[in-house]
């Protein structure tokens, strides 16, 4: 049957010769009985408070005591409750989910009696537990036996314990579980292996453990704790006076934010269970009392805690008229200063008079809050006052990067316009020049201008005027009588030789004369007609040219006049603003003289507290 050893007893008053240095060191200044056990499970209870902060993760730190780290695991920490989530999912199949809950049961009875008897019994009963279950890669139940097996009394097997413990760490290593499970999981391994030295008296091993825990999370109090207990045994104190301050300044870290949020419940859980006040249940310090004596001055004020001044001041400073100056903020401070004075004004903890300068702090902060607010509210009614002027300035300024605007637009669109006024004139004219270019180009080949077919066409006429004249005047020729046929016929072939030619080729003479003389006509009212047409081809260009110059003429004029009118508003816009901004800072000035002087009384008002 295996006996488990009862958690660590208060110290043997008999034999504390040496340990009473450390053990007043602890009732002094931090308010640690080390004759009174150390109620684990009452931490453990009171450190579910910590999953309801809303702080960073570094500040949630859990201890681990070597004295009883089998208790870390009782109470349903996140932790365990990811570890069960993964093992239901992963190890557990139905048939194995009794015999889990038969562990854990037993497990939990073990490490929470205080019964020897009970204590064997309950652990006998988790051993067989676990080795019914066959599942060999349920990382748990290997810590449970380790855990199990390093509180055993009598005879240490460390080869055993070690097993466990590297065995749970390796399939930890190798599971799925999530990054951030692993490594905590891993950390708390690595801190039962150094543990399991410790008890195997191999300080040296345990502290190389210590120190691999260091890196596997941040910031690692316990691991720092019991590295510094370590260094303590092997004779190393500088180094042990280095982790010291570092756990004694984690704990004021807490402190400090939990006053800066103005959190009574996690104050006063810090306050309870800083880390740096277990150092005094581990009486191997005692060899570094001197070390740690140094620490707690290097925090400690001789004269005491500043709470109850502090208090005195908050019960001055509500008698004065403050009230339209309290903000939310302002308020919170002041119910939190007010409840810490009252509850540990006569304490004599470190880490309480070791708060002085963050306490005073705090009360300056409620003091130059209230000023703060003071100036806001003065200076709403200095903007409240001047606002009329700021109503003003920002109408005119407005209006002169409008107008400005407007200058740059009507500039781009008197340009824009312009030449849509000139290519419009351009296209115009060259449409109607082109129109006469192409009458000039075709002139040559119009017939009323042809001199040649005028000419052929004429003397065509001519020649059958020709013919006409020459058949008359032969019958007006001499003639026989008129009752003999053949006296005709001969008269009028004598008419045709002796008259009718000859008349006929003077009409033809006459009309070829004429018809040249058309033809002539022809080609000077060709060259006239030309010439009428590239005069008014030079009427129109010149009639371009005009409009093309006058229409800028009448935009540059049109600018000119409507730039001028924008000009004149820029010009009063700019006055209006000068004026109204002179307006405004001499109302001002004299507005915030004014503030100022009632910020002074409520300065000299408040100035006693501050002393």
């Amino acid at each position: 049957m295996i006996s488990i050893i009862d958690q660590y007893k208060p110290v043997d008053l008999e034999n504390e010769v040496d340990y009473s240095r450390l053990i007043k060191l602890g009732k002094d200044f931090f308010d640690v009985n080390a004759r009174i056990e150390f109620d684990y499970f009452a931490y453990l209870k009171d450190s579910t408070k910590l999953s309801t902060f809303e702080i960073p993760e570094e500040y949630k730190e859990i201890f681990i005591p070597r004295t009883n780290p089998a208790a870390f695991w009782t109470y349903d920490s996140w932790l365990l409750l990811q570890i069960e989530d993964y093992m239901k999912s992963n190890f557990l199949r139905a048939k194995n989910v009794e015999v889990y809950k038969a562990i854990k049961e037993n497990f939990t009875k073990w490490a929470t009696t205080k019964l020897k008897n009970e204590k064997e019994y309950y652990a006998n009963n988790a051993i067989n537990l676990i080795e019914r279950d066959v599942y060999k890669q349920n990382f748990f139940k290997y810590i449970i036996n380790g855990l199990i097996l390093l509180s055993k009394p009598g005879n240490y097997n460390v080869n055993k314990v070690l097993l466990c413990f590297e065995t749970a760490r390796d399939l930890t290593q190798s599971s799925r579980l999530s990054d951030n499970i692993k490594s905590e999981l891993t950390y708390i391994l690595t801190l039962y292996i150094g543990f399991a030295y410790l008890r195997d008296n191999a300080p040296d091993t345990a502290a190389t453990f210590f120190k691999q825990a260091l890196d596997l999370k941040k910031p690692a109090i316990t691991a720092k704790l019991y590295s510094a207990l370590t260094e303590v045994m092997t004779g190393n104190t500088n180094n042990a006076e280095y982790y010291l301050n570092e756990i004694i300044a984690y704990d004021f870290s807490r402190l400090v934010l939990a006053l800066k949020i103005n959190n009574l419940g996690m104050f006063n859980f810090f306050l309870k269970t800083g880390f740096f006040q277990n150092v005094f249940t581990e009486m191997d310090f005692y060899q570094v009392s001197d070390i740690i004596e140094k620490i707690v001055h290097q925090h400690y004020y001789t004269s005491g805690s500043s709470l109850e001044n502090i208090r005195n001041k908050i019960e001055e400073l509500k008698k004065k008229n403050i009230k339209e100056y309290l903000t939310a903020e302002n308020s919170n401070r002041i119910v939190m200063l007010e409840k810490i004075s009252q509850l540990y004004s006569d304490s004599k903890n470190t880490f309480i008079v070791g708060m002085n300068t963050e306490f005073e702090n705090k009360f300056n902060e409620i003091i130059q809050g209230l000023i703060d607010q003071l100036k806001e509210n003065l200076n709403n009614e200095v903007n409240e006052k001047l606002s009329n002027y700021e109503r003003l300035l920002t109408e005119n300024l407005n209006s002169e990067k409008y107008t400005l605007n407007e200058m740059e637009n009507f500039k781009l669109r008197s340009k824009e316009n312009l030449a849509k006024n000139l290519e419009s004139i351009e296209e115009n004219f060259n449409t109607q020049i082109k129109l006469i270019e192409e009458r000039i180009e075709n002139i040559p080949f119009m017939e009323k201008y042809n001199p040649q077919r005028s000419f052929s066409v004429n003397m065509s006429n001519n020649f059958i005027i020709a013919f006409i004249v020459m058949i008359i005047g032969a019958f007006a020729g001499p003639s026989g009588s008129p009752f003999e046929e053949s006296s005709v016929l001969g008269g009028f072939f004598s008419g045709l030789i002796s008259t009718g030619i000859k008349w006929g080729l003077i009409s033809f003479f006459v009309g070829t004369l004429i018809s040249l003389i058309i033809s002539a006509m022809v080609l000077i009212e060709k060259a006239d007609q030309k010439q009428k047409l590239v005069r008014k081809i030079n009427y129109y260009k010149k009639q371009k040219a005009d409009s093309l110059n006058d229409a800028r003429v009448y935009s540059e004029h049109k600018e000119k006049v409507t730039l001028e009118n924008y000009n004149n508003n820029l010009v009063q816009y700019r006055k209006n603003i000068k004026d109204i901004t002179e307006q405004r800072d001499f109302e001002k000035e004299k507005l915030s003289t004014e503030a100022s002087e009632k910020i002074k009384v409520f300065q000299d008002l408040l100035a006693p507290l501050l002393d």
